[in-house]
């Protein structure tokens, strides 16, 4: 008496040809995902490691299950693959696999359940206190310079802002002129999910800021930001 195969099972789907499969997928990600060739790239060479993975074990992509998957996982991680790096081939899979899923290709997606590493429980690395200082004490000196120009209080003013206030630099590079609340010492800040926060900053940032628009003027700076719009909008 013959068996229906198991819900999460594969096995009994077709036996298209990984080659096949890949290229296919890779028109999907071009044509219809509209992808840049570099992240086709990208994709294709994390695919076809794992395809490899497979063969050596006598494996298809379209009949793999979610062993298999858990196997290259491990394969990575004793082959010292970064967290990132596995978390990126384990999200080109699921992507792979859904697609797959979709076309009714396949029965179950084999990486369902499958646990993804914290990739992003990896703290970014600081500057020591000494360099931060360093910095600073190099770009104050070329600001304090009597023949200064606007470039060198420009950054000077930019690290005092990022250090005061522990702003980012995107956050920092798009400041505009009535974001600056000088007089109480604090800027307003458009972060991320363009959420605004006003930030207290440190008299010596509002020094350094002084001192650059003394020089270059809040109105010409707020000119060349319009005009750097105006181009970016007509280019």
């Amino acid at each position: 008496m013959a068996f229906a195969p198991a819900a999460d099972d594969n096995s009994h789907m077709g036996q298209e040809s990984n080659a096949a499969l890949l290229k296919e997928y890779a028109m999907h990600l071009r044509v219809e995902r509209g992808l840049s060739p570099l992240t086709c790239k990208s994709y294709a060479k994390d695919l076809e490691m794992y395809a490899e993975f497979l063969e050596q074990y006598e494996r298809t992509l379209i009949a793999a299950q979610q062993d298999d998957v858990s196997a290259f996982m491990q394969h990575l991680r004793e082959h010292s693959q970064e967290s990132r790096s596995v978390a990126r081939k384990l999200s080109t899979l699921r992507g792979f696999y859904r697609w797959l899923l979709r076309d009714k290709r396949i029965a179950h997606d084999p990486t369902i359940n499958i646990e993804s590493p914290k990739a992003w429980k990896v703290l970014p690395k600081s500057l020591p206190a000494a360099d931060v200082s360093e910095m600073l004490q190099k770009t104050a000196a070329a600001a304090n310079m009597p023949d200064a120009d606007g470039i060198a209080l420009r950054d000077h003013a930019m690290l005092e802002l990022m250090y005061a206030g522990g702003l980012r630099v995107a956050e920092v590079v798009t400041l505009r002129e009535e974001d600056l609340r000088l007089a109480v010492q604090s800027v307003q800040v458009r972060g991320k999910g363009d959420k605004e926060r006003i930030v207290p900053i440190h008299a010596r940032a509002v020094r350094a800021l002084k001192s650059m628009y003394s020089v270059v003027g809040l109105s010409s700076c707020g000119a060349r930001r319009r005009r750097a719009d105006c181009n970016a909008r007509c280019s």
